[in-house]
């Protein structure tokens, strides 16, 4: 990640509101911004993949997968996510939102 970016993505973690991170392209991107709450990995930088990682991250569609790498003392390989609610948002009263679109616009 270039530039200040680690930083700045670093900054926003530390917030009130969720911040996830997708890495498109290599999921050692991790490395950069070991504190974000939600990390997603989707390999590729295909407008098709780009559009499914949004609307995963929005709760539009379920995520699933596991991790085929490690990541030295943030994820080891087969580690993942199964649920569909693995990016669910929650407001600020810690309540689930409907989806991660309600949470977003708040």
């Amino acid at each position: 990640m270039p530039g200040n970016d680690p930083a700045f993505v670093e900054k926003l973690s530390a917030g009130e509101r969720p911040v996830a991170l997708l890495a498109m392209s290599s999921p050692y991107l991790l490395r950069a911004c070991p504190n974000v709450k939600a990390y997603l990995a989707a390999f590729g930088v295909t407008q098709s993949g780009e559009v499914a990682a949004v609307r995963a991250v929005l709760g539009e569609i379920g995520v699933s997968g596991r991790m085929p790498v490690s990541i030295p003392a943030l994820r080891r390989s087969g580690t993942g996510c199964g649920s569909p609610r693995a990016f669910q948002s929650r407001d600020r009263k810690g309540a689930v939102a409907r989806r991660g679109r309600d949470f977003l616009s708040s």
